[in-house]
């Protein structure tokens, strides 16, 4: 699907490449979607880091899959029903963050 798409042009030359899923876990590293993009991505030379609502990599797992960072919702709301019900405010959360810490340029 990546080949489809045109993914490695669109790669090249990236700031970021944000990938990301449910559950970052080791199922992921088994052929999911976000593990293939983040390989790619990598290959093509953009960084890439992952947002999950929750993460069960770490470390060498995480270097491996080439993702540089991950960042899960449930770091900022360990409660799984209030983590659901505020997935859209969390998310945004996130994304201040992750814009924050990688693109260049002014913020806010």
């Amino acid at each position: 699907m990546l080949d489809l798409l045109g993914f490695a042009g669109r790669a090249r030359g990236a700031h970021l490449v944000v990938t990301g899923e449910g559950t970052l876990d080791t199922r992921s590293l088994r052929g999911t979607a976000p593990i293939g993009v983040a390989r790619a991505a990598a290959r093509a030379g953009a960084p890439v880091i992952a947002v999950a609502g929750r993460r069960g990599l770490t470390g060498e797992r995480l270097r491996k899959a080439r993702i540089q960072a991950v960042y899960a919702l449930d770091d900022i709301e360990p409660d799984a029903e209030r983590r659901v019900r505020r997935a859209g405010p969390l998310l945004e959360q996130l994304t201040v963050a992750i814009a924050d810490e990688w693109l260049p340029g002014p913020r806010r």
